[in-house]
């Protein structure tokens, strides 16, 4: 956990602080930092994906539960399904 803070701290001091006060700089640079880091994770953890299976104990509840646990998007990104 300090690791994390310590690299949080870095990051910040390090690159962010040149763009600290500019709005737009400083929302490109946190994606353009958010884009590295998630290409970093990529390379050192792969981008496998696997699925993972509905408990046994859900598996017979209404049509709703079941639609959210077989598209997780429905839920991150507010979808309404009709």
């Amino acid at each position: 956990m300090a690791a994390i803070a310590a690299i949080g701290f870095v990051l910040d001091q390090g690159l962010l602080r040149f763009v600290r006060g500019q709005r737009a700089a400083s929302g490109a640079a946190d994606t353009r930092l958010a884009f590295v880091l998630n290409d970093l994770a990529l390379v050192i953890w792969g981008g496998d994906s696997f699925t993972v299976p509905i408990p046994q104990t859900l598996r017979g509840g209404p049509a709703c539960v079941r639609r959210i646990l077989s598209d997780l998007s429905f839920v991150c990104v507010g979808h309404r399904h009709s």
